[in-house]
């Protein structure tokens, strides 16, 4: 179950956002941007940020740019009873996800994480298959030095003389021996059955993001 952090001041709007995703998500409440950047500094972080944009001491456009100078780019809704033209902006120019307009309906709370959550497991997806990728590139690149180094081997062996059926069979050894210390074919399938999950689970996402499926 994905993570929803809520943000605000107000706590019973707080308890009324964590009952609403209840069942969907695993939620934690926060009174104030200072106790988020304590837990995110205890190494815990979710997967959605749910923030008031309006706090006492630190506000939440104060709490985005932080969690964006921290590097971390998960998905952001704002909170606010002043939504105006001057928040969208500044809202827009820290990456935040969607601005929510106080008050708002459960439905709409419930459907904009949705939304959000989608939205930053599309980016996870991403991030993890360009990890698969590198690997593979990876391993393709060991193979190619394995297969440098056992063609030269093989050819100092045999030589100029004719390949008789013990250098075939050395060459054999070889090439089996590439195939055994690279594992590409392994590597390769597993990849492939990989990226066929997560073009699968993009399309659902995708759906989830343009509204046609909760």
């Amino acid at each position: 179950m994905r993570k929803v952090w809520i943000v605000d001041d107000e706590e019973l709007l707080c308890e009324i956002c964590a009952e609403t995703l209840q069942g969907h998500y695993e939620t934690e409440t926060f009174k104030t941007p200072e106790t988020v950047l304590k837990a995110l500094d205890q190494g815990w972080c979710p997967d959605v940020f749910v923030s008031d944009i309006r706090m006492p001491q630190m506000s939440g456009m104060a709490l985005i740019a932080e969690l964006r100078r921290r590097k971390l780019e998960k998905p952001v809704l704002m909170m606010s009873a002043f939504a105006d033209k001057e928040n969208a902006i500044q809202a827009l120019s820290l990456g935040v996800f969607a601005l929510l307009e106080k008050p708002f309906r459960p439905a709409q709370l419930l459907h904009s994480v949705h939304r959000a959550s989608a939205y930053g497991e599309l980016l996870e997806m991403t991030e993890g298959l360009l990890g698969t990728y590198q690997a593979l590139l990876g391993s393709m690149s060991s193979l190619l030095g394995l297969c440098r180094d056992r063609y030269v081997q093989a050819e100092n062996q045999v030589g100029a003389t004719p390949v008789s059926e013990r250098d075939l069979n050395k060459i054999k050894a070889y090439l089996a021996a590439i195939l055994e210390e690279s594992r590409l074919e392994e590597a390769t399938e597993r990849t492939g059955r990989e990226i066929a999950h997560v073009l699968s689970r993009r399309e659902k996402l995708k759906a989830i993001l343009v509204g046609s499926e909760t």
